[in-house]
């Protein structure tokens, strides 16, 4: 079973289950010879649940089936096989934004909003990094210029080309064979701040997909090790199925909540790439809109500490630590880091790199940061046409 509210994205075996939903969800259930009713104890609902698609317009793969609104138990005509339900859409209409109505609460702190709104309209480019443990750069570069594909070169980056009228890398040769990976600019610099060397011992606490991670070994040219860790086992799928096309041989896949990682070893380097609420990567489209979302910021920004904190207390004195995201938002890029700076011996540090950005924030509403948090990086699209993001580079002391 899916509810229709688009961020409660949760799918319920058939079968008796107890499910947390909203007060106004859609429920289906299936109807059989003894068929158990759907009980409202307060936001509880237990009832004999069937699965649907998750697709948009929900087909009905079965013939006797019966809506309930949970709010009333309102008992809708049955649905014959072949019909459709109603759509999330239609279900619960969220409010579609403008991107100057929905980035409204960060319009003091980002600068030029009006060219940021702007730029929201564009979609997003298409950036090739080429993968020197694969085939040289050249001979990829002149292979993907013989099938015409224009390709721009994304100073001071010597891997990173943007395509122009490329829509869909995965479908080329060269992806396959590993000669080349599609990934975002912003995502590229993360690594590449991080400066991993041949021999270092490396942790990537949130690897997957394994963008970042493979880039890591590319640079370091598979010597030494990294450690790519994700605690979802289906997001480990995507990692290996990467780090094998890309030739990477250096790295050894590991599952464990990253808050919890064993301090069994320590790193020279660790990456913290952390889940957030990825306001970045929106971009309004043709539509002109946005699509408003609801996000539990709080566990969120718990999370995010915590497991800055876990990076931190891996590394070995003296070592460098990357903490990125890909969101505007001071409570999930600044405020951790903020929090970090009072709790460890820890100093942020420049970033050494000539590229358009905004330092990081020295307050926020009623918040005051600590004065080296201007060293952070914010990255907005404006500025450089990428997914919008937050990096800072920080080293652990004695």
């Amino acid at each position: 079973m899916n509810f229709c509210r688009e961020t409660t994205k949760m799918a319920v075996p058939p079968g008796n289950r107890r499910v947390l939903v909203p007060r106004r969800a859609w429920m289906v259930r299936r109807q059989g010879p003894t068929p158990e009713d759907a009980r409202k104890d307060g936001h509880i609902v237990r009832a004999r649940c069937a699965p649907l698609s998750p697709a948009s317009g929900f087909p009905v793969s079965w013939s006797q089936q019966v809506i309930h609104e949970i709010s009333g138990l309102e008992i809708l005509p049955e649905v014959s096989l072949g019909s459709e339900i109603p759509s999330p859409a239609r279900i619960f209409p969220m409010p579609n934004l403008t991107p100057a109505e929905y980035f409204a609460p960060f319009s003091q702190i980002i600068p030029n909003f009006a060219a940021f709104c702007s730029k929201l309209s564009a979609s997003l480019p298409v950036h090739l990094r080429m993968n020197t443990l694969k085939a040289p750069v050249r001979e990829t570069r002149l292979r993907l210029e013989r099938q015409g594909i224009a390709l721009v070169k994304e100073d001071p980056l010597k891997l990173v080309y943007r395509a122009k009228n490329l829509s869909h890398p995965g479908h080329l040769l060269e992806f396959s064979l590993g000669h080349l990976h599609s990934q975002a600019l912003s995502s590229v610099l993360a690594a590449i701040v991080l400066e991993p060397q041949p021999g270092d011992a490396v942790l990537d606490l949130c690897a997957s997909p394994g963008s970042k991670t493979s880039l890591m070994a590319q640079l370091m040219q598979n010597k030494g090790i990294i450690v790519a860790n994700d605690r979802n086992p289906d997001r480990l799928i995507p990692l290996r199925a990467n780090l094998k096309r890309l030739g990477v041989t250096n790295t050894v896949i590991t599952r464990y909540p990253g808050q919890h990682f064993p301090k069994r070893f320590l790193f020279d380097r660790v990456l913290v790439d952390v889940p957030c609420s990825a306001e970045g990567t929106l971009r309004a489209g043709p539509s002109g809109t946005l699509r408003q979302s609801t996000w539990a910021s709080q566990k969120l920004t718990r999370l995010q500490r915590d497991l800055l904190l876990m990076a931190f207390d891996l590394l070995k004195v003296g070592g460098t630590l990357v903490y990125s995201t890909c969101t505007y938002s001071p409570d999930e890029n600044e405020s951790p880091l903020d929090f970090l700076l009072e709790s460890r011996p820890a100093e942020i540090q420049p970033i050494a790199m000539d590229l358009p950005h905004s330092p990081g924030l020295q307050q926020w509403n009623e918040t005051s940061y600590d004065p080296s948090i201007k060293y952070c990086w914010r990255i907005y699209p404006h500025q450089i046409d990428t997914v919008g993001f937050f990096m800072a580079r920080v080293v652990k002391g004695s």
